[in-house]
C-alpha cells in the first residue's frame, strides 16, 4: 500500500509542481509492486527492454521534430520565392541597400 499511496501522492504534488516526478523513482516503484503482489517476474519488462524502448521512441520524436522543421523551412522558402522584390516595398528596399556600400 505504501507504493500505491505515495504514488497517488506524489501525483497530486505534480499537479502543483511537476519537478517533484523527479523524485520518484516510478520504474522501481513497478518493480517492488509487481513483486510485493506476487507477479510473475516476466510480465514487467526488464530495465534494458526499458532502455531500448525508450531510445527508439526519444529517435522517432527526434526524427518527427526534423521532419516538421524541415517543413517549416520549406513553406518559408515558398513564401519567400513568391514575394516580390521590386522596388517600393520593404524585401525590395533591404535588397537593393545590400549592393550599396
Amino acid at each position: 500500500m505504501g507504493i500505491q499511496d505515495t504514488a497517488s501522492f506524489v501525483g497530486g504534488l505534480a499537479a502543483l509542481n511537476p519537478n517533484v516526478i523527479d523524485k520518484f523513482d516510478f520504474d522501481q516503484a513497478i518493480d517492488e509492486f509487481g513483486e510485493a503482489r506476487g507477479l510473475p517476474p516476466n510480465v514487467i519488462r526488464a530495465d534494458d527492454d526499458v532502455e531500448g524502448i525508450r531510445a527508439e521512441k526519444a529517435a522517432a520524436q527526434q526524427a518527427q521534430m526534423q521532419q516538421a522543421q524541415l517543413a517549416n523551412a520549406a513553406a518559408g522558402a515558398k513564401v519567400l520565392s513568391e514575394t516580390s522584390t521590386e522596388e517600393g516595398n520593404m524585401l525590395g528596399d533591404m535588397l537593393a541597400g545590400v549592393g550599396s556600400p
